[in-house]
């Protein structure tokens, strides 16, 4: 049996109709960059929880998850309870791709 990278992964997915659409949203990127900011805490998503508890902050671990995969259903202010529990944002620089291609004239 053949493995698989995460990279191989990520490269077969991309050939899938409407993949890189969603995978570029910024709710998806958001949960990404949370993910990632926990584990390089070694937190699990159970202990963040806890953290957040202790810091007077109500959130689930199904909330966690949600945010992190990107679920469009999360709203901002559980975003800032998990960026506050992560220790905060230094800045949140936004790039932009190009403007977009449209017949209005502005």
């Amino acid at each position: 049996m053949a493995k698989f990278t995460h990279e191989d992964v990520m490269e077969l997915l991309k050939s899938v109709p409407g993949v890189t659409e969603h995978l570029n949203k910024p709710s998806v990127i958001m949960g990404k960059n949370i993910a990632k900011r926990r584990i390089e805490l070694g937190l699990t998503q159970t202990k963040l929880v806890e953290l957040a508890k202790q810091q007077g902050i109500i959130l689930t671990q199904s909330t966690v998850s949600k945010a992190e995969a990107g679920h469009e259903g999360t709203t901002q202010g559980t975003i800032d309870k998990i960026v506050l529990t992560l220790g905060g944002l230094e800045d949140m620089e936004l790039n932009f791709k190009e403007y977009p291609k449209s017949s209005v004239t502005i």
